[in-house]
């Protein structure tokens, strides 16, 4: 949860998922907007970044597609030959599950170690997500009409409550309603 994260764990997240592509962004765009050529950043986000919730996980999503919304507006103002895309996937046939062994020792004194459970469910829909070879022709097909999102409607098939989520999600922040809270038993 939110609170129970230990805070090497929100800054090991957040380092990874979202100032991995800050710095990126900052390092390449500026040498792309100098040249004479079109170019193109793809951001990795996931479909955490687009539905609510998710912890330090979704949290660190939901930034890198705000990042590359932000850029995608400033981009096709200054430097419409460079181009932005954000690539959301959902599971994805890797090694996910295995993480925590490319944690840096600076961010281990306070981990939040994932249980048993929790890993298995993730070697679960690890082991029925896509292989990498089709998550990549999803990211081409999308490079190829300049999606600036590219994965939820190739991926939405193992979520298939995420069409309905995003909806009611903007719906609930349009009208300020509050979400709708699961009922307890």
């Amino acid at each position: 949860s939110v609170l129970e994260t230990s805070m090497d764990d929100w800054n090991w997240v957040m380092g990874v998922n979202f100032y991995g592509v800050l710095y990126g962004v900052r390092a390449f765009i500026p040498r792309m907007m100098k040249q004479d050529s079109v170019s193109h950043i793809v951001n990795v986000s996931s479909l955490a970044g687009v539905i609510a919730g998710g912890g330090s996980y979704g949290v660190s999503k939901h930034a890198v597609v705000v990042l590359s919304e932000s850029l995608y507006r400033e981009l096709a103002h200054d430097a419409p030959h460079v181009k932005i895309s954000v690539y959301c996937p959902g599971w994805v046939s890797t090694e996910f599950d295995t993480i925590e062994r490319s944690r840096p020792e600076r961010f281990s004194t306070n981990a939040t170690l994932p249980t048993d459970k929790i890993r298995a469910g993730w070697r679960e829909k690890l082991a029925a997500g896509v292989s990498i070879e089709e998550a990549a022709r999803v990211l081409f097909e999308g490079l190829k009409s300049d999606k600036l999102y590219i994965g939820p409607q190739a991926f939405q098939v193992q979520l298939p409550e995420l069409v309905n989520s995003v909806r009611k999600r903007a719906d609930n922040i349009l009208n300020e309603y509050n979400p709708e809270l699961p009922t307890t038993s």
